[in-house]
C-alpha cells in the first residue's frame, strides 16, 4: 500500500506522533501485525508515502540466497515495527541487514528505526539506529 506525499520531510518526530495516535487507539495487547497495519492506515491518512513489506534481495559472492521483509519504508527511513514488553535489543542486527541490503540494491542510503509497541507500559517507542561510520579494517589473525 503506498499513499501520495503531501508534506515535507518526514522525520522520526511525525513517525512517533502516528504511532502514539495508533497505541492510544488500540492499546496494548495487539500483535505487531495489527499494528502494522494501523500503522498503514494511519500514514495513508495523512497522506505519507511509504512502502510496506520492502523486499531487502540478500546476495552471497554476487548471488541471490534469499529476501528479508522491511515492514515500513518511509524516505530514507528503514522502519521495523515490534510489539514486545523489553526493547527489543534482537531487533537491531536485524534492521541492521535490511539497511544494508536494501540499500545496496536501491543504491541508497538508509538509516534504521526500532518502532515498539510496548506491551508492558502502552506506549510507543522508537529507536534509531546511529549512522554508520567508515569501519577500520581489521587485523588478520594467526592460527
Amino acid at each position: 500500500m503506498v499513499a501520495k506525499k503531501r508534506q515535507g520531510v518526514f522525520t522520526r518526530e511525525k513517525l512517533r506522533e502516528h504511532a502514539v495516535g495508533v497505541m492510544r487507539s488500540l492499546g496494548k495487547g495487539h500483535r505487531e501485525s495489527v499494528y502494522h497495519r494501523a500503522m498503514i492506515v494511519s500514514l495513508n491518512r495523512a497522506g505519507v508515502f511509504h512502502r510496506s513489506e520492502v523486499l531487502s534481495p540478500i546476495y552471497f559472492k554476487g548471488e541471490l540466497v534469499g529476501v528479508g521483509r522491511c515492514d515500513l519504508v518511509i524516505g530514507n527511513l528503514v522502519v521495523e515495527i515490534k510489539a514486545n514488553t523489553l526493547p527489543p535489543r534482537k531487533a537491531v542486527s536485524q534492521l541492521q541487514k535490511y539497511t544494508k541490503h536494501l540499500g545496496k540494491a536501491e543504491r541508497k542510503g538508509y538509516r534504521g528505526l526500532i518502532l515498539n509497541f510496548n506491551q508492558k507500559s502502552g506506549t510507543a517507542q522508537t529507536l534509531l539506529l546511529p549512522r554508520k561510520t567508515a569501519s577500520k579494517k581489521k587485523k588478520a589473525s594467526s592460527c
